[in-house]
């Protein structure tokens, strides 16, 4: 097996039907068994990987390690031993305001990633030695071939291969509300995401017809696990 983890970063939209097969020694009856294991141990499996969930008291509760609520809050207990009440209770509602926002923001992030997640189809039609069976979306692998129809969820990036009157709702990933013709004909190099009319994206939903494809990415490589990584790795801005 000559296939690499660099695989995934070919412009697969953009090749013929061969050359995507060929690049990721398949063919249109999938994968042998032997195969898939040895591509589940390069590539892994396709989910998103979790990381250890913050509660939201732990969210709220490290707001007030920012050294700027420290500040305040001290600032606070001079004011009320002084007396300056008014100014202590402005100064103390201005540090729980800001604990309160980064709350909000961190919180929204923590949520926005969940949702992400459910985005993956837990079960998917996968054509193995020429055979049609259903699996755990989790266990394709780049190279697997998939069978989708109405209403399944796409459950990692693929190229068509085989297309029967093929709409896709991408709203997810393009904001586009109107659902996307499909075809298996190869689209410009440049194509952006809304653009890539021979791909199908992970977390992307088939309104209409059904279609083969040829897994390409997966996991956090896939278009939907590249967002997930990224809100995952969002890191807090510091108040001015």
């Amino acid at each position: 097996m000559n296939i690499s983890k660099e695989i995934e970063k070919k412009s697969f939209w953009a090749l013929k039907i061969g050359e995507v097969l060929d690049l990721l020694e398949t063919t249109d009856e999938g994968l042998s068994e032997d195969e898939v294991q040895e591509r589940i141990k390069m590539f892994g499996k396709n989910e998103i990987s979790e990381q250890k969930k913050i509660t939201k008291i732990k969210i709220f509760l490290s707001q007030f390690k920012n050294p700027l609520i420290f500040l305040l809050l001290i600032a606070g207990a001079i004011t009320i031993l002084l007396e300056d009440y008014r100014d202590a209770i402005a100064i103390l509602a201005a540090a729980l305001l800001n604990s309160l926002l980064g709350f909000y923001q961190e919180n929204k992030a923590e949520e926005a990633l969940a949702h992400l997640k459910s985005y993956i189809e837990d079960r998917v039609r996968v054509i193995r030695e020429g055979r049609e069976f259903e699996i755990d979306a989790k266990e394709i692998v780049p190279g697997d071939i998939i069978r989708v129809s109405q209403g399944d969820r796409v459950p990692a990036d693929c190229r068509l291969i085989y297309v029967n009157d093929l709409m896709a709702d991408e709203a997810i990933l393009t904001g586009e509300a109107l659902p996307v013709n499909k075809s298996t004909e190869p689209v410009s190099f440049q194509a952006g995401i809304g653009d890539q009319k021979s791909m199908l994206l992970s977390g992307t939903l088939i309104v209409q017809g059904f279609a083969n494809a040829a897994v390409c990415r997966t996991g956090k490589n896939a278009e939907i696990g590249r967002i997930a990584s990224m809100v995952e790795d969002q890191k807090q801005e510091q108040t001015p």
